[in-house]
């Protein structure tokens, strides 16, 4: 178990040559979101982060401008193991603007949005940014800066998730299947394991295994 960990952990120490959607879609949640957080206020946004909302969603608060002219907007950083966003978690993503009073939104995935998801959002004021259109805006960076920053997203266990509640790296574990075991994923017959808080089982956060074999994510 602890071999396995310490691959997981390993692969984010050898050096990252380039930007790439497989290189978003290994992230942890909390460096995406923090590497968003880093363009969206090179753009001239103040962002402030606001927490874990519904889905796993990792939140922000945008602002812009100032006295009279100042704007807002909630930002939403799509949940870990869902690299395909649909139809149903763009709603919840509008359900939470409209519940914290932000007259519009915009929500990011390392991956891509679904046609149900893009279709949702033409009745309302959301923008959804992919991977491929992120990494747009990271290309038109000067290339110094563009290179320093992949230096520090991708320093450390970069592609081992966090954990939202405790703030520390989890581990990849099984843990008992059950009520108060954090389940199993249990998928054709075969057992997989989860990202485990390392506080468990005072902490029961668990996060899937986005891109595993048979999971249904991608790499």
């Amino acid at each position: 178990m602890s071999s396995d960990r310490e691959q997981r952990v390993s692969a984010g120490d050898g050096a990252i040559a380039s930007w790439s959607r497989e290189l978003l879609l290994r992230l942890d949640w909390k460096r995406y979101q923090d590497l968003v957080r880093v363009l969206v206020t090179k753009a001239g946004y103040r962002a402030a982060v606001l927490g874990i909302g519904s889905g796993g969603m990792g939140l922000m608060a945008l602002s812009w401008g100032r006295g009279g002219s100042r704007s807002e907007a909630l930002l939403c950083c799509a949940a870990w193991d869902r690299p395909a966003v649909d139809g149903q978690q763009v709603r919840a993503f509008h359900h939470e603007v409209a519940e914290r009073g932000f007259p519009c939104g915009t929500m990011f995935t390392p991956g891509r949005f679904q046609a149900a998801a893009l279709e949702f959002r033409g009745d309302y004021p959301l923008e959804l940014i992919g991977g491929d259109e992120f990494l747009e805006v990271v290309g038109r960076l000067p290339r110094e800066e563009s290179h320093h920053l992949l230096k520090l997203t991708t320093s450390g266990a970069y592609d081992v998730p966090t954990c939202p509640t405790c703030s520390v790296k989890t581990e990849l574990r099984e843990v008992p299947a059950g009520p108060g075991g954090g389940g199993r994923q249990v998928r054709d017959g075969a057992v997989r394991p989860l990202w485990v808080c390392q506080n468990y089982p005072g902490c029961g956060v668990t996060l899937a295994r986005r891109g595993a074999p048979g999971d249904g994510g991608t790499p």
